[in-house]
């Protein structure tokens, strides 16, 4: 297992372009910049249990090779970067090889019935251009990508930049400019991107999760979802304290 500390910027695509004009970061470059195309495609259920878990599960492209990385949330990173455990191995196909789960965050996850309900969510394509880095004797990497989305069967450009694609990966939050251009790109609802915790408002887990579900239901209108809800709501309250 190895682990990793980030700290991520969006920039607009002018403001990218100046980076390389920086005085600074020439005087700290300790190599030559590399140019690389990043194809990732990343799985998860339909009803996204990995990332319920903290976990992401993708297939990168390298060349030839189809490398399989398994990454789970480290909650204790110092310094507001984003802290990651996180296990690669290279593998023969294209679709992930839950074999090699064994021994990390996805293991206990990894049966049989996990591996029939995978499925690519999407897939992710970068230009990323690496620059090495040395500051007070510690090596860095300062990596500037630009991306595309792929998704229900399209290829498109759509003004996402590659960070934000990456956080949504992760599990974090993105901006808001760059999730409404996603979802109206996607045509998705933003509950398709998240898994609510509502324990800060009193809510129990099981319940928001069923309560989201609803909302995520096209077919359902507003009065059907509120009848639901409420129906459920009641029916939950009344078995947990043994009034039904």
């Amino acid at each position: 297992m190895a682990s990793e500390i980030e700290v991520k910027f969006e920039l607009s695509p002018d403001a990218a372009d100046r980076v390389a004009e920086l005085t600074w970061l020439h005087d700290i470059t300790c190599g030559p910049a590399k140019q690389v195309k990043l194809v990732s495609v990343y799985f998860d259920t339909g009803k996204q249990r990995l990332r319920a878990h903290g976990l992401s599960l993708r297939v990168r492209h390298v060349g030839d090779k189809r490398l399989q990385t398994i990454k789970a949330e480290n909650k204790g990173t110092r310094g507001g970067g984003f802290g990651r455990d996180e296990w690669e191995r290279e593998i023969a196909g294209n679709r992930p090889d839950l074999k090699l789960a064994e021994g990390t965050a996805l293991e206990k996850l990894a049966t049989r019935k996990l591996k029939r309900k995978l499925r690519p969510l999407f897939e992710t394509v970068i230009e990323r251009t690496a620059i090495p880095l040395r500051c007070d004797g510690t090596v860095l990497e300062l990596a500037l990508d630009r991306g595309q989305i792929r998704g229900n069967g399209r290829r498109r450009c759509c003004g996402v930049a590659a960070s934000t694609l990456t956080r949504i990966a992760q599990h974090k939050r993105p901006d808001v400019d760059g999730l409404a251009a996603l979802l109206k790109w996607s045509g998705l609802t933003a509950e398709s991107f998240f898994v609510h915790d509502n324990h800060d408002e009193g809510e129990p887990e099981p319940l928001a999760q069923m309560t989201a579900l609803l909302r995520a239901d096209p077919t359902l209108s507003e009065a059907g979802n509120v009848a639901l809800e409420t129906m459920i709501k009641t029916t939950y309250t009344g078995l947990k304290e043994g009034k039904l």
